[in-house]
């Protein structure tokens, strides 16, 4: 019977020992499982905050290129719209045409 107890207390002692090992094992899986999701998380986090910078760059650059076209147009419209400008404007066109031909017949 006391041999019975010693080697059932044995079995126990082996039975805890393994539980224990077990939960320590599960535990460091645990621990690396959340480890991987912290640094996919950060990993994600920096390519957001990487293309959340590049709209902000794109944004700007096509709010630039905007602009330089209202005030192109806006120069052209007052061309158009101011009679005397438009007259300096032609008379602007027709004398630098009037020169390339003076030149060309000079060269020529």
């Amino acid at each position: 019977m006391q041999a019975k107890n010693v080697l059932y207390r044995a079995r126990n002692q082996e039975l805890v020992k393994l539980q224990e090992e077990s939960s320590v094992r599960q535990e460091q899986a645990r621990r690396a499982t959340e480890e991987q999701i912290q640094a996919q998380r950060r990993q994600t986090e920096r390519e957001k905050a990487e293309m959340e910078r590049e709209m902000i760059r794109v944004r700007a650059m096509a709010e630039a290129e905007r602009r330089a076209h209202e005030a192109k147009l806006g120069g052209f419209r007052a061309i158009l719209t101011d009679q005397n400008k438009l007259a300096v404007f032609a008379g602007g066109v027709t004398a630098l045409a009037a020169g390339v031909t003076q030149q060309e017949k000079e060269q020529g």
